[in-house]
């Protein structure tokens, strides 16, 4: 009982201390506005999307290879061409990826 008494005694100080700490709030992410874009090649996902047996809408997500516009500020990728087909194409009902 005595140990339990010391802890509460050494425990207290530490919280209300905790609740004295002041964090500075998050600066908002500011939206990018795209305004450069520079070509980029590589593997970009499959945006397609299938049906699993089980219905839930999918995107396939299969690495292509590709290229596209990306912004050099958030890396963001506009106007994908892939110079591949996917090889899941036309994208048949397959087990769900959710199911354990």
């Amino acid at each position: 009982m005595l140990i339990k008494k010391e802890l509460c005694f050494l425990a207290i100080p530490c919280l209300i201390s905790a609740q004295s700490v002041k964090i500075q709030p998050q600066i908002e992410a500011q939206e990018c506005t795209h305004q450069f874009r520079i070509p980029a090649f590589g593997d970009f996902p499959c945006p397609d999307v299938f049906n699993c047996n089980d219905g839930h809408p999918h995107v396939c997500n299969h690495q292509r290879d590709g290229s596209s516009q990306r912004c050099t500020n958030c890396d963001d990728d506009d106007e994908i061409q892939f110079n591949q087909d996917c090889p899941h194409d036309p994208h048949p009902m397959r087990s769900c990826p959710w199911a354990q």
